[in-house]
């Protein structure tokens, strides 16, 4: 919608379009995006005269980032215009307005981290697991909340697999063997992927499973079921602490290691 709106102002001003450059699903905070970066390549070669945006954040949310930009678009010669906010950077008024409208967008990205990092911890502390899938759990609508968020609801399979893990390290199996049992038994993980080492001790390292709930370094009590007990989950601690688990170092370098299984 936004660059249907700028197209037609284009062709209103008699002009025609370049190029439309894009950073879709990148944070608009850094400079290292690829849409940003062939712009201002393109703009050192001379190739366009000028850029509309919707509006200045779309060009960065970052006063810093964006001042480099105002300086380059100068340097080249190219005016900048934002459809939705009136300025003109070649003159002292409007270079001070766009850095405004730039100084107002970094303010309400850092609000909304700031919002969102409060959210997060206030949903912690109400026993709600931060982040997404788990293995072991589906998240699923809480009728009893009416806020409508979610928690987690024990998959039966899936939690058939993590006390397997469990008990098969208590029972002094490595973490290799454990993932070799459980991938011989038809079991996956939660994008269908076999069982590794690193999933296996992902699997004994959350405390989730033992119905607590972390955030930012934090314990939680959590309001979802526990696939094993807390006292389980500290004795796979206490081992974990006593055993160490290291990688094999050798001074030569096998070319396909990593690459062929």
């Amino acid at each position: 919608a936004q660059e249907k709106v700028l197209r037609d102002e284009i062709a209103r001003q008699g002009k025609k379009v370049f190029k439309v450059y894009k950073d879709a699903g990148v944070s608009g905070y850094t400079m290292e995006r690829p849409g940003l970066q062939a712009m201002l390549n393109d703009a050192k070669e001379g190739l366009f005269g000028s850029v509309g945006v919707w509006m200045i954040s779309r060009l960065s949310r970052k006063l810093a980032n964006l001042l480099i930009i105002f300086d380059e678009f100068k340097r080249e010669n190219i005016q900048l215009f934002s459809f939705t906010e009136k300025f003109d950077l070649n003159t002292p008024v409007g270079k001070f307005t766009a850095q405004m409208f730039g100084s107002i967008a970094q303010m309400q990205r850092e609000a909304l981290i700031e919002n969102v990092l409060n959210g997060s911890k206030k949903k912690a502390k109400a026993g709600k697991v931060v982040g997404g899938k788990l293995f072991g759990y589906d998240s699923v609508p809480d009728t009893d909340d009416p806020k409508g968020t979610k928690k987690l609801v024990i998959v039966p399979r899936e939690a058939k697999a993590v006390r397997k893990v469990f008990d098969l390290y208590l029972q002094g199996y490595g973490f290799k063997s454990i993932a070799q049992m459980l991938n011989a038994d038809g079991y996956r993980g939660s994008k269908g992927s076999p069982f590794s080492i690193i999933s296996i001790k992902r699997i004994l390292d959350s405390k989730v499973y033992a119905g607590m709930v972390k955030y930012c370094g934090e314990y939680y009590q959590g309001i979802h079921e526990p696939i094993v007990s807390i006292e389980t989950w500290e004795k796979a601690q206490a081992m974990l602490a006593t055993k160490t688990h290291c990688k094999r170092i050798v001074d030569y370098r096998y070319l396909l290691s990593g690459l062929v299984k």
